[in-house]
């Protein structure tokens, strides 16, 4: 068990040769999970897949609701588009008829996360609220943080680049002046800047 938790606490740091030692250990189904979205979570897929496969087959083989909640949830850190939000979906409704709060509440969790990733919003919070009501309830402090602070960042309006405005305006300059750029001219007055395509002599 010690291993387990070095093997996960390590990646969690973000020392993956440490972590290549452990591996060499047996990993419990309990600790399987974790190691898949820590691994996922510092970008080594590899480790996160040969952790899945592993997890796959303790799950295959039992079949209980919680088990393949759990491979639901972590086969969902390694899709992408569609088929991650059903897997998601799948979890979170395996996990549900299960009675074990704490993995549904992470999958909550991570499925308002990915939402957020994904630029949709209001399905995020909702998933995040879910999570963090859960994981509050039971005292999980951390991950309720966790949760908490997701649910902030999907409130906020998303940020999207917009072109410059014709005219920018600055502090008082001293002076005037017209600086030509490639095809742009940019005309500077004593209060503002004005941008427009350059004019063919």
């Amino acid at each position: 068990m010690l291993l387990n938790v070095l093997a996960v606490g390590t990646i969690l740091r973000g020392d993956l040769t440490a972590a290549a030692g452990h591996r060499r250990a047996h990993l419990s189904m309990w600790a399987l999970p974790e190691l898949v979205e820590a691994a996922t979570r510092t970008g080594n897929t590899g480790l996160a897949r040969d952790a899945l496969r592993q997890l796959s087959e303790w799950t295959q083989s039992g079949r209980t609701g919680w088990g393949l909640g759990v491979e639901a949830r972590s086969r969902a850190l390694l899709g992408e588009g569609e088929a991650a939000d059903l897997l998601y979906l799948e979890a979170i409704d395996r996990l549900g008829r299960s009675g074990v709060r704490p993995d549904l509440a992470r999958a909550h969790l991570l499925y308002g996360e990915w939402l957020r990733r994904q630029r949709r919003s209001g399905e995020a919070r909702v998933q995040l609220r879910t999570a963090h009501g859960l994981l509050d309830a039971m005292g999980a402090e951390a991950f309720a943080a966790r949760a908490g602070i997701e649910s902030q960042r999907a409130a906020r309006p998303l940020c999207s680049w917009r072109a410059p405005a014709r005219a920018v305006r600055f502090p008082a300059l001293t002076q005037a002046g017209i600086i030509r750029i490639g095809g742009w001219t940019l005309t500077l007055t004593t209060s503002k800047l004005v941008i427009e395509p350059g004019r063919r002599s």
